[in-house]
């Protein structure tokens, strides 16, 4: 082999190392913007998990529960702000709703029912809507992949539990208008219903690999 063929030679396994170089270091550079956006979109579940511990209050949080339990006719009535009736049993949901407001219901001896004027059931809207937007605002990172998912399905998942009941007052976003009304709920929940009693493993560590 002569001069011109040994220079061509290293030449092409100089070419050779550089082009390996090149891959190891393109490689290396996509799983740390990989790993990177892992990371922030974890950071960003767990912002939002802390940001709806502290915005959800106990009214609210009754309200839900006491929408998830009244009949459809009244989930009708309490979207169209008109007078409701509900069990005297669920007293103590309304003054966790209502407070004062509550005591001042009337009550029917003959039904056993407390009647809700106008005025607390709106005031008994605004909490639930209030609910439901605040979940929307988490559910809509879920949704399109700003957070992590398997961490918000984790922490969210309690809302969508049919052995209790728990349905992210689907009938009232339905009275509302229906899945374009919370598009992130409506998704949320229909996902959650097909992972029903599955028990998410807890997220690998990243820089590894």
């Amino acid at each position: 082999m002569n001069a011109a063929e040994w220079i061509s030679a290293i030449a092409g396994v100089i070419s050779a190392i550089g082009i390996v170089f090149l891959w190891i270091q393109t490689n290396h550079l996509r799983r740390e913007i990989e790993q990177d956006h892992e990371r922030s979109r974890r950071e960003k579940a767990v912002d939002l998990i802390l940001t709806w511990t502290e915005r959800l209050e106990r009214q609210t949080s009754s309200a839900r529960k006491l929408v998830e339990i009244l009949p459809d006719t009244a989930i009708v009535d309490l979207v169209a702000e008109r007078p409701i009736r509900v069990q005297k049993d669920r007293l103590g949901l309304l003054l966790s709703c209502l407070g004062d407001t509550a005591k001042r219901a009337a009550i029917d001896d003959k039904s056993g029912m407390i009647l809700l004027d106008e005025q607390a059931v709106s005031t008994i809207r605004w909490q639930a809507m209030t609910y439901l937007n605040t979940l929307e605002a988490v559910l809509t990172s879920w949704h399109h992949n700003v957070a992590d998912r398997d961490m918000i399905a984790e922490q969210f998942g309690y809302l969508v539990d049919q052995t209790k009941g728990y349905n992210a007052l689907e009938r009232f976003r339905a009275t509302c208008g229906g899945p374009l009304v919370f598009p992130g709920i409506t998704m949320f929940a229909e996902e959650l219903k097909k992972r029903q009693n599955k028990v998410l493993e807890g997220k690998p560590s990243l820089g590894k690999g």
